[in-house]
């Protein structure tokens, strides 16, 4: 049987730590932070290049034979057959990832992480496209012709020592496997500190955004990764009076191994567990702590943006800052240029919907709204409806904000960026589920 404290939820004896709980505590623990942070994710990249000859011979021997799964697959297959664009695997992306990877041998130079080195060559192919053929030349000669540092692309400290003993299939097994470990676990955790009213709504936003093909990429699943381990550790961060630094390291960490898919994942879902781990705190609380959250996580995704482009600048090129900032510019349509001109806000939101409100997914949201329209109607009938927890919409609108503010990143990817709407489902239905409580988790006992 769980006690409250264990559940998560705040007693008594720890209300008095609410006034520091999110608490900016000085400009100095998140400088510490920072400065501490920094140092870690270039650490681990330069020690994931190290490795010497024969490392890099099974790295790209590996990468060649991951070229052939490319080859045989495409580029932008649908294994699935769904007939619709959420089915859709990047191997484009996927392969850049992998020519990364092979490149980065600070061993030989160490400046290759911050330089992110990669080839592409125009090579007239048709059938395949032409990153993924020059990521065989790449593996056979070592040759880059370009560099790739907007993204810290900190996915490289997995991804290269695992091409050391196996090749793409191989790591995209590996990363299914523990996509489902991870989301097993964050599972159980919100059963166990919140039960049903938070658990049965993540499941459902998680399988609405087509989960076997988001297992199935290395591009897609650092942001579902993150946003698991996140969900398993924000009651211990709460509990610790350390919640808004804790979202600080996870927008640190988003910006890090993220590939720019859906960040928002890693804010939102614990965000939303947070919320309902602090239903029985005043409204005005809860925002205050949410606010600091929000903003924690924003600053960390940026500021480290922004390190990584300085890092950059004084160890590449002083041009990666202004390039980058074109870029930033051209996504979020402040330029004015033409280019993805036609992704307005309105049009990229309508995009994103398409996708979220699909067939399938309508026919899921009507099962699962049948089935609360059923406790819905004995919980009234027995008059235990709670008071409806209006602060949980607040996260369910994120996701459209942040739609809106880069329509045009979004509305040219689509087709995979729609998963940031499971903030949007998690949020909207541990709304709903809040209103008519929640059985007990295992072992505890009927609220």
């Amino acid at each position: 049987m769980y006690n409250e404290e264990e559940r998560g939820v705040m007693t008594v004896s720890d209300r008095n730590m609410l006034r520091r709980l999110g608490g900016l505590r000085g400009w100095r623990l998140y400088a510490a932070l920072t400065v501490a942070l920094t140092a870690v994710f270039c650490g681990l990249l330069w020690a994931a290049g190290l490795g010497g000859g024969w490392a890099q011979r099974h790295i790209n021997e590996h990468a060649l034979s991951s070229v052939k799964q490319f080859k045989e697959e495409g580029v932008y297959p649908q294994p699935f057959h769904d007939n619709d664009r959420s089915s859709q695997l990047d191997n484009w992306t996927d392969s850049l990832i992998l020519q990364a990877s092979v490149t980065m041998n600070t061993g030989d130079d160490p400046l290759t992480i911050f330089s992110n080195p990669y080839l592409i060559r125009e090579y007239g192919d048709e059938t395949h496209h032409d990153l993924i053929l020059s990521l065989e030349e790449t593996a056979q000669t070592g040759e880059t012709n370009r560099s790739y540092s907007y993204y810290w692309q900190g996915f490289r400290v997995f991804v290269r020592p695992l091409l050391i003993i196996m090749d793409y299939q191989d790591i995209r097994g590996l990363v299914a496997i523990v996509f489902m470990a991870l989301f097993a676990a964050a599972l159980l955790a919100l059963y166990r500190h919140a039960g049903l009213c938070l658990a049965a709504p993540f499941a459902v936003a998680v399988a609405a955004m087509n989960a076997p093909v988001a297992m199935s990429q290395l591009q897609y699943v650092p942001c579902f990764f993150l946003a698991f381990a996140a969900l398993c550790l924000t009651p211990r961060a709460l509990r610790a009076g350390v919640i808004a630094p804790f979202f600080f390291v996870l927008g640190a960490c988003t910006q890090y191994v993220d590939f720019y898919t859906y960040p928002l994942l890693t804010l939102g879902f614990p965000l939303v567990f947070m919320l309902a781990l602090l239903r029985d705190e005043g409204a005005g609380r809860r925002a205050a702590l949410m606010g600091r959250c929000v903003l924690a996580w924003l600053s960390a995704y940026g500021l480290f943006w922004l390190i990584r482009l300085l890092l950059a600048a004084l160890f590449m090129d002083p041009k990666w800052f202004s390039l980058a900032f074109d870029r930033f510019s051209t996504w979020t349509g402040l330029s004015g240029e033409a280019q993805y001109a036609e992704f307005t806000p309105g049009r990229a939101v309508q995009l994103v919907m398409d996708m979220t409100m699909s067939k399938r997914n309508l026919l899921l949201f009507c099962m699962v709204l049948a089935l609360y329209a059923c406790r819905f109607a004995v919980c009234a009938l027995r008059r235990q409806l709670r008071r409806p927890p209006l602060l949980m919409l607040v996260p369910a609108v994120l996701p459209f904000v942040w739609v809106a503010a880069a329509s045009r990143a979004t509305g040219n990817h689509y087709w995979f960026q729609y998963r940031a709407m499971a903030v949007t489902v998690f949020a909207v239905g541990a709304f709903l589920a809040q209103i008519t409580g929640s059985p007990a988790p295992m072992g505890g006992e009927k609220e």
